[in-house]
């Protein structure tokens, strides 16, 4: 079974995302903004569930390149037709995007310290 899962970036889509992943039908989503949770454990493009975003641009494009992300625009028939390519396709292989790895807070903090003793010395 599949399942489309509209507003997928939102609160509640993030939800219904994690507990159709967990019984087992394959989803994808639609979504109109960039937003998501941090980590992205559960979330695409590293879930490997399709997101098609309803936008034109993306602040994220690593996304569209490694992940499962899709620009389709704000046009109706673009989306229907993106849809229904995502639903009957096979789903893509789970990736995560070099660094996204819940681990920048470590890494920013690793640099920090080591240009201040840089110059401290």
């Amino acid at each position: 079974m599949r399942l489309l899962v509209t507003g997928g970036s939102g609160f509640l889509g993030e939800y219904v995302l994690t507990e159709a992943a967990r019984r087992g039908p394959e989803t994808a989503a639609l979504a109109r903004s960039d937003a998501a949770p941090a980590g992205c454990k559960r979330k695409p493009p590293c879930s490997g569930s399709p997101c098609l975003r309803l936008r034109d641009s993306t602040e994220r494009p690593i996304t569209l390149t490694e992940g499962t992300n899709q620009l389709v625009g704000r046009d109706p028939d673009r989306i229907v037709k993106a849809a229904r390519a995502v639903l009957a396709a096979p789903l893509p292989r789970p990736g995560k995007p070099s660094l996204w790895d819940g681990q920048a807070g470590r890494r920013i903090a690793s640099a920090l310290v080591a240009g201040h003793d840089a110059r401290n010395q």
